[in-house]
């Protein structure tokens, strides 16, 4: 739910909180947000009218006779999955139609079986056309209409903090036949019941079946009594001991009483918090939240569109980068492969190196010569060859020195001559393949080495 929908008015930091009570009669007070903290002060009728008239936002109230406050858990632990099935589920705990009503469903605690709970605020169409009709007869027209419970709770718990998290707040606005009491611990509302001064007794049973309700037998209750009625210390006197017959606790009374739900109303719309309200949804938006609405959708769409506009041009100033490197990185290829093939290579990636490849290796046999004859002498190889072959009793009938390889046959004395003659070429750097026959009627072993050809000069 957007902030401007659920009675949040930060933007305006100045309100005119309104409570119409018994009678027609009007609660003014004008709120002023200063840095985190709400300062309120009591204002005359007239002139609360006169700044409202001028643009400043008003927030009224839905009276606790005019509205449903239910309670409901959904079957599931995950929200995702419970947010399907909250307007069935709110249609199922509401005695009128939902499609008639307006309604806020504000999410609380899990429950003990870990499932989501929520709170459903609702009241029907025709109540609420007929509380914008009311403040405006009083000069009124109110951008936000929160909800009586909800605002006597809450501000009850943040002008005075409860004494221990195990007591039951319970707050007593006394305001002839528009008088509510409203339930709810340090944390949680409970629950809201509208009462008539005139009648305590029904105040007190409201309030013996709620603590049955509750099973709060064991808790402590903390009474806060506000409401221009509290001015009457017989009236108070008189309500106090019904009450206090059914749940014993403490009891205090809010500072300027008769102005307490006005000034909740003017701080709950200021401040942030939980269970915020605001039953002016649907079709009866105030104009100054929609127009809101639409200057933020505005504001919006322009930096998403400034946003993708830069991630755009990001975008291609990266793919230019990329297209310049790569560039670079084919003309530096293409030159080194052109130094090395010894002309220019027109082909890219594999195709041209198998080009540098074949004409490397057609270099290298036309450059054998020039390398054969600008190496060492094969003479100098020729002399510790027979060195080693006479050495070791071994006759060359035939040699042929290459400077990739070499091929010889002969006869010797005996097979060890020939394998240590194979072992002396080997150590050279060939790779030698001795081929042996047996011994001949004269007793001379015939063999014949071949080194495998190693595709260039020995080092």
């Amino acid at each position: 739910m957007r902030q401007d929908r659920n009675g949040s008015l930060k933007w305006a930091r100045t309100v005119i909180g309104v409570a119409l009570g018994n009678g027609g009669r009007v609660a003014a007070v004008r709120g002023e947000r200063r840095g985190r903290r709400v300062l309120c002060m009591a204002v005359d009728r007239d002139e609360a009218a006169k700044m409202v008239s001028e643009g400043v936002p008003c927030v009224g109230h839905m009276s606790a006779r005019q509205t449903i406050a239910r309670w409901f858990e959904a079957p599931f632990e995950s929200k995702w999955k419970a947010r399907r099935v909250i307007p069935t589920l709110v249609d199922i705990h509401l005695p009128f139609a939902l499609e008639d009503s307006c309604h806020v469903v504000i999410p609380g605690r899990k429950g003990l079986s870990g499932r989501c709970r929520y709170l459903a605020i609702a009241a029907r169409v025709m109540d609420i056309r007929r509380r914008i009709e009311e403040l405006a007869a009083a000069g009124f027209e109110p951008a936000v209409l929160d909800h009586e419970g909800l605002s006597l709770w809450s501000h009850s718990i943040a002008e005075r903090k409860p004494s221990s998290n195990g007591v039951v707040r319970i707050v007593v606005n006394a305001d002839g036949d528009s008088s509510a009491l409203a339930f709810g611990t340090p944390s949680e509302f409970l629950s809201v019941h509208s009462w008539r001064t005139s009648d305590p007794a029904s105040a007190a049973r409201i309030v013996r079946a709620c603590r049955m309700a509750l099973s709060a037998s064991d808790l402590k209750a903390e009474w806060a009594w506000c409401g221009p009625d509290v001015a009457d210390a017989a009236f108070v006197e008189k309500a106090r001991e019904a009450l206090a017959g059914e749940w014993s606790g403490s009891y205090f009374v809010h500072d300027d009483p008769a102005f307490f739900l006005s000034r909740a109303l003017a701080s709950r719309s200021l401040s942030d918090g939980p269970f915020r309200c605001n039953l002016r949804v649907g079709p009866f938006v105030h104009e100054v939240i929609a127009a809101r609405e639409r200057r933020v959708t505005a504001r919006s769409a322009v930096a998403l569109c400034g946003v993708s506009l830069f991630l755009l041009g990001a975008a291609l100033c990266a793919r230019l980068l990329v297209s310049r490197a790569e560039a670079e990185l084919d003309r530096t290829f293409s030159a080194i492969a052109s130094d090395a093939a010894g002309f220019p290579v027109v082909g890219r990636g594999q195709h041209a190196l198998k080009i540098v490849e074949d004409s490397l290796t057609r270099r290298q046999h036309e450059w054998l010569p020039f390398v054969n004859r600008a190496g060492p002498s094969l003479l100098d190889l020729l002399g510790p060859i027979t060195r080693e072959a006479s050495s070791n009793s071994l006759q060359i009938v035939s040699l042929n020195l290459d400077r990739t390889k070499i091929s010889m046959s002969g006869i010797g004395r005996d097979w060890l001559g020939c394998e240590r003659m194979a072992a002396f070429l080997r150590d050279l750097g060939y790779q030698p393949r001795l081929d042996r026959k047996d011994a001949g009627a004269d007793g001379l072993v015939p063999f014949a080495i071949e080194t495998a050809d190693v595709g260039g000069a020995r080092e």
